[in-house]
C-alpha cells in the first residue's frame, strides 16, 4: 500500500484499479484492518486525480462492507 501511495500521483487510474483488487481481496480475506491507516492516505490522493469516479465507486464498496467510516471522504471532496 505504500507504494501504491507513491505511484498514485502519476498512475491513478492504475493505483485506483489496484487499491479495487486489494479491497475486494483482503475483505473477503478479513485482513482489512492490515491496511487500513495506509487506505486513510490513499483515497485523498486518488480522489483529487482522474481516478476519482473509480474511487468513489471503492469507498461505496468499503460502506457496503459496513466499513461506513470512508464516507468522510465523500463529503470532504
Amino acid at each position: 500500500m505504500d507504494k501504491l501511495i507513491k505511484l498514485a500521483n502519476d498512475y491513478p487510474n492504475e493505483s485506483a484499479e489496484v487499491f479495487r483488487l486489494i479491497v475486494d481481496l483482503k475483505i473477503t480475506e478479513h485482513g482489512f484492518f492490515l491496511w487500513r491507516g495506509t487506505a486513510e492516505n490513499l483515497i485523498p490522493v486518488l480522489l483529487k486525480s482522474k481516478a476519482r469516479e473509480e474511487t468513489i465507486n471503492i469507498i461505496h464498496k468499503l460502506g457496503g462492507y459496513g466499513l461506513i467510516e470512508f464516507g468522510r471522504f465523500l463529503n470532504n471532496p
